[in-house]
């Protein structure tokens, strides 16, 4: 383990907290719906901060809730819109339709999951400086 003083481990420790902070308690999500199999951490620094095991969907919080609700909601637009197209001659579904239409959904989409991959992700990149 790196010897780092006393002070500079508690702040790490704190900042892993905040990093990591889960909405949704996506690892106790995936506990019920999968059956991971247990591995040992990475190595002692990685223990020390909490991170106990090398599943990585464990480690990613609600990552993947997030990314299932973001394309559940693209899809849901997209059904939303062709139902407004095809009943165009009422100015309520035309509103709507007008609402959700994206030109580029996949441009759109393509973008949102890298943010959200990017946002998710600043533990990963506090620990490769570490």
């Amino acid at each position: 383990m790196v010897p780092y003083p006393g002070h500079t481990f508690l702040f790490f420790k704190l900042c892993m907290k905040y990093l990591t902070l889960d909405i949704f308690s996506g690892e106790d999500l995936y506990r019920i719906l999968f059956d991971f199999q247990l591995t040992d951490p990475l190595n002692d620094n990685f223990e020390a901060y909490g991170i106990k095991d090398k599943n990585l969907l464990n480690r990613s919080g609600s990552y993947f809730i997030f990314l299932v609700i973001l394309i559940g909601l693209m899809i849901l637009r997209f059904m939303i819109n062709k139902v407004a197209v095809y009943k165009y001659e009422s100015s309520v579904f035309r509103t709507i339709g007008i609402q959700v239409y994206e030109p580029k959904m996949d441009v759109v989409l393509k973008l949102q999951t890298m943010k959200l991959f990017m946002e998710s992700y600043i533990d990963i990149c506090f620990f490769v400086v570490l």
